[in-house]
């Protein structure tokens, strides 16, 4: 007996699941690699601060080697962000929010604001920092019903407001983001610690 061919359906899952386990690997990879960099970086560190006699060039060299430090991390981060996939009729705008050193805040929340001030979806960050908002068409119809819409496509103006735990306002981005449909913005807004 010859057995059953699995379905497209079958094929689907088992290939999505695939993908979703190598982006994990990947993450934890990238991560370990950046740690592998750090331990070496303060190793080189720790040399230079032995080598050092002038005072201030070691505290240029420990600036320094915190700085790639941190760099390091942020792009271990940033590399960890999910593509976002949209249907032609949707808008999504996603990113991170980070601190002065480029590093994700977790547990802050982050409000769209339509062109008039008024508060149109929030979600929480995640993971590094990490938010996502996708608006059906309605939606994007909706932010901001003043927005000048062009035969065939629909777009409006939204701005990211960023609040800690307790509603306080950490950031306004002044610049504001453009939604259409079929389009994804990436987004990373700095918060002052």
């Amino acid at each position: 007996m010859t057995p059953k061919p699995p379905s497209s359906d079958e094929l689907s899952t088992h290939t999505d699941n695939l993908l979703a386990a190598l982006e994990h690997q990947r993450g934890r990879l990238l991560m370990h690699a950046s740690r592998i960099r750090r331990a070496r970086a303060r190793g080189a560190l720790r040399e230079a601060q032995l080598r050092a006699t002038d005072a201030k060039a070691a505290r240029a060299t420990v600036k320094a080697h915190l700085a790639r430090e941190s760099a390091l991390l942020s792009e271990a981060e940033r590399a960890r962000v999910p593509d976002v996939e949209i249907e032609a009729h949707q808008a999504a705008v996603h990113g991170r929010v980070v601190d002065a050193k480029g590093l994700g805040e977790t547990g802050v929340w982050v409000v769209v604001l339509d062109s008039h001030g008024r508060k149109a979806a929030r979600v929480e960050t995640a993971e590094v920092g990490y938010f996502q908002f996708v608006f059906p068409p309605d939606k994007v119809d909706k932010v901001d019903k003043s927005a000048k819409v062009e035969a065939g496509s629909a777009e409006a103006m939204i701005r990211l407001e960023i609040r800690d735990a307790k509603g306080n306002v950490l950031v306004r981005k002044s610049d504001p983001v453009k939604l259409a449909r079929g389009k994804v913005v990436y987004c990373e807004v700095k918060v002052s610690s």
